[in-house]
C-alpha cells in the first residue's frame, strides 16, 4: 500500500520474489522495481518468477541484480548455514574466511539513478542492513527514500535504526 503507481521500489534480499511481485503489482506498468538477490540458485528462481510477472501488462518492470547490496563495491562471501536447504532466506554475508559462495557487492547509491527517489525500500539481508544503509547514505541524506521496511532483531537502538535516525 505504500508503493505509489509509477514509483520506484527496492527489494534488497529479494529471495524468490514474493515481495518483488507485490511491489511490482502496486507500482504498475509506469513503475520499476530493483530486486537484489546474490545467491545463484535462489536468483535463478527469482528470475523465473520475474519472467512470469513480465507477462502481465499491469505490473512494473523488474530489474534483477545478482548482487548483494553493501557499503562498498567488491565481493563478499555468502554463507549458507545448515538450515539453508529448508529455508533459503537464512543465507548471510560473512567474512572472507567463511565457507560459502563469493558474490559481488554494490552500493545502492551507485545503482539508483540520480534523478529518482525510492518510494519503498524493503530490506531482509540477515543482519547486513547497516552496511546496506551505509551504501545508501546519499539516498538517505537526500531524503530520496520515502518508506523503508526491514527486519531488525536489535531493537530501536540497533545500528540500522540509528542510521535511519
Amino acid at each position: 500500500r505504500l508503493t505509489p503507481r509509477g514509483g520506484l521500489a527496492v527489494d534488497a534480499g529479494a529471495n524468490i520474489g514474493y515481495m518483488t511481485g507485490l511491489l511490482a503489482a502496486r507500482a504498475g506498468a509506469a513503475g520499476r522495481v530493483l530486486a537484489f538477490e546474490p545467491h545463484p540458485v535462489v536468483g535463478a528462481r527469482l528470475r523465473e518468477n520475474v519472467a512470469a510477472l513480465a507477462a502481465r501488462p499491469d505490473t512494473a518492470p523488474v530489474d534483477v541484480h545478482p548482487v548483494a547490496l553493501s557499503d562498498a563495491d567488491g565481493e563478499a562471501t555468502l554463507v549458507m548455514p545448515p538450515d539453508f536447504a529448508s529455508n533459503h532466506g537464512v543465507g548471510f554475508l560473512g567474512d572472507a574466511t567463511a565457507d560459502g559462495v563469493r558474490v559481488p557487492t554494490r552500493r545502492l547509491d551507485d545503482v539508483v539513478p540520480a534523478d529518482r527517489a525510492v518510494a519503498v525500500m524493503k530490506m531482509d539481508v540477515e543482519g547486513h542492513e547497516p552496511a546496506v544503509l551505509r551504501g545508501a547514505a546519499g539516498l538517505l541524506a537526500g531524503k530520496r527514500v520515502t518508506h523503508a521496511a526491514f527486519e531488525e532483531h536489535g531493537g530501536p537502538d540497533s545500528e540500522a535504526c540509528r542510521l535511519f535516525r
